[in-house]
């Protein structure tokens, strides 16, 4: 009996040593899942970070573009005003004070603007907006800039604004192009 005794408490201690065993093992299975998921955590915030940090890279370069976009038209209108300067020192000035001058041929009208090629300048197109104060002459007789058409020989005067653009002041047809002539 004393041996039956024995076998049992051997029985029962070797049942709680696997007992444990299993415990343990679950309980460090469970530490495996909880690492595992911060660990998925961890890496989901440093890819949330990395792409935050792409955005504001992907931003501030389209801001630097954007910049350097408006230094080279700043840049392009100050190049245009000095080719302009450069062709009234050689036409002998505007018909009025401030005002430059130049002969060129019409490209188009619109009612708010007109576009000239300048011979004088390797045939260089010339945007001039018009306002309130611009006048158009033919022969003595005032016009419209929708009286103007393509071929037009003209002579222009105009002022160059702050912001760069060029206002046409005067415009007056010099001669006008052998097809308008045909069709009015």
């Amino acid at each position: 009996m004393r041996k039956l005794m024995m076998a049992v408490v051997a029985v029962a201690g070797l049942g709680m040593t696997v007992g444990c065993q299993n415990r343990s093992e679950v309980q460090e299975e469970r530490q495996d899942v909880a690492q595992a998921r911060q660990g998925v955590q961890q890496e989901q915030r440093e890819l949330q970070q990395e792409i935050a940090g792409e955005r504001q890279e992907g931003q501030q370069e389209i801001a630097e573009q954007r910049q350097d976009v408006q230094e080279e038209r700043q840049e392009l209108n100050e190049a245009q005003r000095e080719r302009m300067q450069e062709q009234q020192q050689g036409t002998g000035g505007g018909a009025m004070a401030g005002a430059q001058t130049v002969s060129g041929r019409i490209q188009s009208a619109t009612p708010d603007a007109v576009v000239l090629i300048v011979p004088d300048q390797n045939n260089q197109q010339m945007r001039l907006r018009a306002d309130r104060q611009t006048q158009v002459k033919r022969e003595d007789q005032t016009l419209s800039l929708r009286d103007l058409n393509p071929g037009d020989e003209v002579r222009a005067s105009y002022e160059v604004g702050q912001n760069g653009q060029m206002i046409l002041r005067n415009i007056e047809v010099q001669k006008q192009s052998t097809d308008n002539t045909m069709n009015k």
